[in-house]
């Protein structure tokens, strides 16, 4: 049974509670579930994050070498793209399971949305802010005075303007245009510490690098895989399923990202090779990946609740305990 690269973007949902229920089935070998796969003829679906693009390699990964197949599963992977948010397309039901940075599903769960973590593949946020060389930025408190080409709502920069005191900069819309950032010595841009760094250097581009995880200390998870708290009661083995393809996946991509790439470029015409390849080789420089694949720490959850309480994202009393689980990744 084939995992299906479905190439059209997926419609904007109406944010509702409600989550169809499903049929429950076991688990994988090895995943600590009992043996003996119900799942057969089951198909569900996985909405990423953004068009499809090496940072989300080991889900590609997963859709191409069917590592649902295993227990009769087709896992539907769909690519996302701009303004399709993958929370609230879960939070109603009309995707099983989504891919989002953990503030993001942090910031929802608060906001009333029933998600959880289930796993994180990318240790650190890939977020950076780009500076030409030529404006002397060198640290995140040299941005005063200057446009920032940013996501709008993007809650690193929440963190970092508070963290760093900037009263005096200018957020314009971010369209990820090279051709604006090269035209406007003065502009600072968000990006990828992956393509973005790399296309920049494409571009001709001189740039300074300001990490949001290493210079200033916001490191959410990056690419979760995540899903609603109804399917996690009412369909635990789809679940475990789900996750257990997911981390084959990512541990293939990490081993050799051909794979990714074939299902990336497929999925995603617009694709240049060139930036995937340039982007799977950074992550694969060492410092990105979780180890094991997929683990997560109460101590990390709790280090950004935190830091998402300091600028207002989420109450004081919010249990960032509510907002993942490990109930589905190995223990050695």
């Amino acid at each position: 049974m084939k995992s299906r690269l479905t190439c059209t973007l997926a419609a904007l949902a109406v944010c509702t509670l409600g989550l169809a229920a499903c049929s429950s089935s076991s688990a994988p070998e090895g995943s600590g579930a009992s043996a003996g796969s119900s799942l057969d003829g089951r198909s569900t679906t996985l909405l990423t994050n953004y068009f499809a693009q090496a940072e989300q390699g080991g889900y590609w990964d997963m859709a191409l070498n069917d590592y649902g197949e295993e227990q009769g599963l087709d896992i539907d992977v769909q690519q996302g793209g701009p303004g399709i948010n993958t929370v609230p397309q879960v939070a109603s039901g009309s995707y099983d399971f989504g891919v989002a940075q953990a503030d993001d599903i942090m910031i929802a769960r608060a906001g009333g949305l029933p998600v959880v973590g289930l796993m994180a593949p990318i240790d650190k946020t890939l977020f950076v802010l780009m500076a030409q060389k030529s404006t002397g930025i060198t640290s995140f408190d040299q941005i005063d005075g200057h446009e920032v080409a940013v996501r709008q709502g993007a809650p690193y920069w929440d963190y970092v303007t508070s963290e760093f005191a900037l009263d005096d900069v200018t957020p314009i819309t971010f369209h990820g245009s090279m051709a604006e950032f090269k035209a406007k010595p003065d502009l600072v841009q968000q990006g990828y510490a992956t393509s973005d760094v790399f296309l920049a250097g494409e571009n001709g581009i001189d740039i300074n690098v300001l990490s949001v995880a290493d210079d200033a200390g916001y490191n959410p998870y990056s690419q979760v895989l995540f899903t609603s708290e109804a399917m996690i009661e009412q369909d635990p083995e789809l679940v475990q399923a789900v996750v257990d393809a997911s981390i084959a996946g990512w541990e293939s991509f990490i081993d050799d990202p051909a794979d990714a790439r074939k299902s990336v470029l497929s999925t995603n015409e617009d694709t240049d090779p060139e930036v995937f390849d340039a982007s799977a080789k950074a992550l694969g420089s060492g410092g990105w990946y979780t180890s094991p694949v997929g683990a997560m720490t109460q101590a990390r959850w709790e280090e950004l609740g935190a830091q998402l309480v300091g600028i207002g994202s989420v109450p004081k009393d919010f249990d960032a305990s509510a907002v993942w689980t490990d109930e589905f990744l190995a223990r050695e």
